[in-house]
């Protein structure tokens, strides 16, 4: 390891290189002074939920570089790397982040070809004016150039990138070796001044004049300008902003390893089918996907306008990057010809909140969706499928085509926080929009009731083991197209293996299609309930706090499926719930949770009234009552008061949790009533053995 002394010398070097310069002097002095459009941002600030979306992608990604390990390759070929760097700094993301994204590319460098002279490195960085701080030339160790690269400082300043590009341009006419690749990294928002077009399309011009580069753009900036960057690198696979952060290292490292570098032509008509995911490579059903590119379907001329649902909630974490690799492998199968014509494509996402990325008025093209697709950041929270699909109804009541077939696709493991009546009443408001509603999940978990109550059929919900399927019958299921006839059927699906070019017969969906588990008969004699007709009005919120859709039905009311053998019908149940919110159920905390829901929204809404009683205590190192017997007596109110519960950490003392239940259920338990007591947790205690007992 290099010494601290060491650091403080280069850092020393960096902000004294010219005490003259005015860049130097914001620096040295710690003033920071802001533009009108810097003191116009920091004015509007962001909401409340936005910030917290904003900490949770910045704790994902310090999760994420903390796992990261360097891939020392070597490379084949001489190469220069320029690192760019915009010194721009707002307070909606992590300068220094972008900085340790750009290191872990560093570390992925083979000394070896450091020392030999093969690979050379140089940086340079641009605010109001350039500075370049390693010129090509300068053989330095990784270390050295790891310790100049953190060293950077950032800047309140507006960043002319039209300078930075030229600097570039002419380091690279000074220094370039005739026989070297060139890696270019700029690491930059976009942002332009509005006298700064012209000056930017001429460096661009010139810049793209330069052979044998290979240019890439990573922004943390939410304020970032994408086309600016799409400019910049030449395609807009290249540019590495929201959800693509990720995949940006093994994507660089991966160029610097490689010298076969293909023609931007080559790679702007191709680039649609290479889309990669690097963090969760679904190779399989990547396969399948380009499999049926080969030859375009046979479309008819009906107009489709295909809406994704997208959960991006904490539930899903662990098939959030297969589940987004699933919805482009879809997307793939639709003729791009068609896209911003024949067939729209809409994009929402959710958690507990709801978010239109695409709405249905857009004409963006085959690639441009993908690339949205590809932008989706996973930002964790809690599930409510309901708001997602309130959202996207409002949009779809908007900017539906009149004659288009409306096709919707909720991607979701069904653990919705929702009441079980909204999302019946969700699932009512879907059929009433006269779409074909299909859903898929790749998590081991899930609800298959709740995604069955929106598609309004079991056979329409294609679980892990059946996705295969599911993509391949795209073409005619979503897209109204066929290699055979333009009026396919459901019972005419086809595919292709890939091993052979034999074609397998799909008799009926109804194979292949997950069932429904059937309600199981109560015990005793038989009873029938009639319910009167019901008028019910429920709102659906969305991010804006304000109701965007509204499902109002007319019907009579649907059987609520619910546990039949836990609680019997004629008895009392007071139901107790012992929470853990210890620092050691972190990773399972929220399904511990959907647990404890998901149990209650299986109990008939009436039977809150006055048959069931629920109470819950939480405990860490201590222990405290969420809510009492007796307080919450709507199932509305005990699930709004089990998805308050928070995780707040710390050690675990599974004694004060019992013993403090114990005292709330001497205090409220009715008599005659029957107890239940559910403890949570992961048995993990620190307690002494004898204060188990």
């Amino acid at each position: 390891m290099l010494s601290t002394d060491l650091a403080a010398e280069e850092k020393a070097n960096f902000e004294t290189v010219n005490p003259n310069n005015s860049e130097n002097k914001e620096i040295v002095s710690g003033e920071n002074p802001k533009s009108s459009e810097e003191k116009r941002v920091s004015s509007e600030e962001i909401s409340s939920n936005e910030k917290n979306e904003l900490q949770a992608r910045a704790d994902q990604l310090r999760k994420f570089l903390n796992e990261q390990n360097g891939l020392s390759k070597s490379t084949d070929c001489n190469t220069d790397i320029i690192f760019v760097v915009d010194r721009t700094q707002r307070s909606t993301f992590d300068f220094s982040q972008q900085l340790q994204l750009a290191d872990n590319i560093v570390r992925g460098i083979s000394p070896g070809d450091i020392q030999s002279g093969k690979i050379r490195l140089s940086l340079i960085t641009f605010s109001k004016k350039p500075r370049v701080i390693i010129p090509l030339p300068i053989n330095q160790t990784l270390n050295e150039f790891s310790i100049k690269l953190h060293s950077i400082l950032p800047s309140h300043s507006i960043a002319s990138i039209e300078k930075g590009i030229n600097s570039v341009i002419d380091e690279i006419a000074a220094n370039r070796r005739n026989d070297a690749k060139i890696v270019i990294v700029f690491i930059a928002s976009g942002k332009l001044e509005n006298d700064e077009t012209f000056a930017f399309e001429k460096a661009i011009s010139k810049f793209q004049n330069i052979n044998n580069t290979d240019t890439f753009a990573l922004s943390l900036n939410p304020f970032n300008d994408v086309k600016n960057l799409e400019k910049l690198t030449g395609n807009k696979w290249r540019v590495f902003i929201d959800g693509r952060v990720r995949q940006f290292p093994n994507e660089v490292i991966t160029s610097i390893t490689s010298c076969s570098i293909a023609s931007r032509e080559f790679e702007k008509q191709n680039i649609s089918q290479q889309i990669d995911n690097s963090i969760e490579k679904v190779e399989k059903l990547t396969k399948i996907a380009k499999s049926l590119q080969t030859n375009d379907p046979f479309c008819g001329s009906d107009q489709v306008d295909f809406v994704v649902i997208f959960d991006i909630s904490t539930s899903i974490v662990e098939e959030f990057d297969k589940q987004k690799q699933l919805v482009v492998n879809l997307v793939k199968q639709a003729p791009a010809a068609d896209f911003g014509k024949r067939i729209k494509f809409g994009l929402t996402v959710f958690n507990q909140h709801a978010k239109t990325l695409l709405s249905l008025n857009n004409s963006m093209s085959k690639d441009d969706c993908l690339f949205a697709i590809d932008r989706i950041e996973h930002t964790g929270g809690q599930t409510s499928a309901v708001t997602g699909i309130g959202q996207s109804l409002a949009d779809i009541q908007q900017f539906r085509r009149s004659d288009a077939k409306l096709k919707i696709l909720i991607v979701s493991d069904g653990f919705s926080r929702d009441g079980w009546s909204r999302v019946q009443k969700a699932g009512n408001a879907l059929r009433k929009s006269d779409a074909e509603v299909f859903a898929v999940t790749l998590n081991k978990e899930k609800s298959i009731d709740e995604l069955a109550v929106y598609t309004d059929s079991p056979k329409k919900v294609f679980t892990e083991d059946k996705i295969e399927l599911f993509i391949l019958s795209a073409q005619k299921l979503i897209f109204e197209c066929s290699k055979e006839s333009p009026n396919p059927k459901l019972s005419d699906i086809i595919i292709a293996h890939q091993e052979s070019n034999e074609v397998e017969n799909i008799e009926s969906l109804d194979k292949i299609a997950v069932e429904l588990p059937k309600k199981p008969k109560p015990k005793g004699p038989s009873t029938t309930t009639i319910h009167p007709p019901l008028t019910t009005t429920d709102t659906i919120e969305t991010t804006t706090g304000k109701p965007e859709y509204s499902l109002e039905t007319t019907t009579k009311k649907e059987e609520e499926q619910h546990i039949p053998t836990l609680f019997s019908d004629d008895c009392s149940v007071d139901l107790m719930f012992i929470i853990d919110t210890s620092t050691s159920v972190t990773n399972e905390f929220q399904k511990q949770l959907q647990f404890a829901v998901d149990l209650v929204k299986r109990l008939p809404s009436d039977d809150f009234e006055k048959r069931v009683n629920v109470a819950a205590v939480s405990f860490f190192r201590e222990a405290k009552v969420e809510f009492p017997f007796g307080k919450l007596q709507e199932k509305s109110q005990v699930l709004d008061g089990l998805f308050a519960i928070q995780h707040v950490g710390g050690s675990t003392s599974a004694v004060s949790g019992v013993k403090l239940a114990v005292d709330e259920i001497i205090r409220g338990r009715r008599k005659g009533a029957r107890l239940m007591v559910v403890l949570i947790s992961d048995g993990n205690s620190q307690d002494p053995w004898q204060a188990k007992f």
